[in-house]
């Protein structure tokens, strides 16, 4: 029998990706984000998370997906690498799937997309297709080159 792993999944402009759940910290709502100035353009703001400062992004512009127009709720998903923390900004977030691992294809080659930098790989489930984007590569993500890199840290005057 293949082995399960378990996943995520949430929705961005109506697309769906997924995270492993074992990344996951905790998912937020109805939370007060801060703004930073001369953040990159991909982060919203930080929030008090239980005592840490967690930068928030909003990966559907990194992706090339429509803004949020602000109609919909928006829930936060706090990832946990290592001893950091990251927050995702979401449209909404769907469900836990069990997802055997020989289902999981790399991501495809033929494009320079942004997304694909972040992708660890996508599996069909039922009629569409999930992106499963790599914790690793969330916590290294760089606005400046557009891949990864140094991640932004809030500095407090």
């Amino acid at each position: 029998m293949e082995q399960k792993k378990s996943y995520l999944t949430f929705r961005l402009a109506g697309e769906q990706y997924a995270v492993t759940l074992s990344s996951l910290r905790e998912i937020i709502g109805g939370t007060d984000v801060v703004a930073v100035p001369n953040a990159p353009l991909d982060i919203i703001g930080v929030v008090n998370f239980r005592g840490h400062i967690v930068s928030i992004f909003d990966i559907s512009q990194k992706f090339k997906l429509p803004p949020n127009d602000g109609t919909e709720e928006n829930s936060i998903i706090v990832l946990q690498h290592g001893h950091e923390l990251i927050g995702l900004q979401v449209n909404l977030v769907d469900a836990v799937v069990e997802i055997e691992q020989g289902q999981l294809e790399p991501p495809p080659t033929f494009s320079q997309h942004p997304l694909l930098s972040l992708t660890e790989s996508v599996v069909r489930i039922e009629r569409q297709f999930l992106v499963v984007l790599s914790t690793e590569k969330l916590f290294s993500f760089d606005e400046r080159n557009g891949a990864v890199g140094e991640r932004f840290s809030p500095s407090v005057a």
